[in-house]
């Protein structure tokens, strides 16, 4: 089985990502769309499994489930 570590921040998302989002809006996504894109090739190319290693696992849990539901990543991570 091959496993991705991913980290959230510096990966998932970026300053140059963050300047482009209208942060007013209630509901914007945290993950970058093309990250979450290149993630998703990586994945299924090598049939691969998500582990979370981000810090956000215990300070953003919430946020994070809400952004892997988003973008339907959870369906990837290893149990």
């Amino acid at each position: 089985m091959n496993i991705i570590f991913l980290d959230i921040d510096g990966v998932m998302n970026s300053e140059k990502y963050y300047r482009s989002v209208n942060m007013k809006l209630h509901n914007w996504a945290r993950f970058d769309p093309e990250s979450v894109r290149l993630l998703k090739l990586l994945l299924d190319e090598f049939d691969a499994k998500l582990i979370i290693t981000s810090s956000w696992r215990f300070g953003a849990a919430e946020m994070l489930n809400r952004e892997l539901n988003r973008y339907t990543l959870k369906k990837y991570l290893h149990r």
